[in-house]
């Protein structure tokens, strides 16, 4: 799985990228934060041995050290 983050928020950037990927043959598509959020914890969840944390945990534990390291970076360059 890879991610691209697409920083502008303008309608014909992102239909550039998506007709230049589709034209590289990937497998594009947009995701809100949530449903990304949420397959990322998918994928962490397999790479890792069978344990009693739930996926809903580790998006709560992902997106807390995503604020953190939001903070930090904002702190550092204001």
């Amino acid at each position: 799985m890879e991610t691209l983050i697409l920083n502008s928020t303008s309608e014909d950037d992102l239909k550039l990228l998506l007709d230049i990927a589709k034209k590289l043959g990937m497998d594009l598509r947009v995701a809100d934060k949530q449903e990304l959020m949420m397959t990322q914890a998918k994928w962490l969840n397999k790479s890792v041995q069978k344990n009693n944390i739930s996926l809903a945990e580790i998006v709560e534990s992902c997106s807390s050290v995503r604020k953190s390291r939001y903070e930090e970076r904002k702190k550092d360059n204001p």
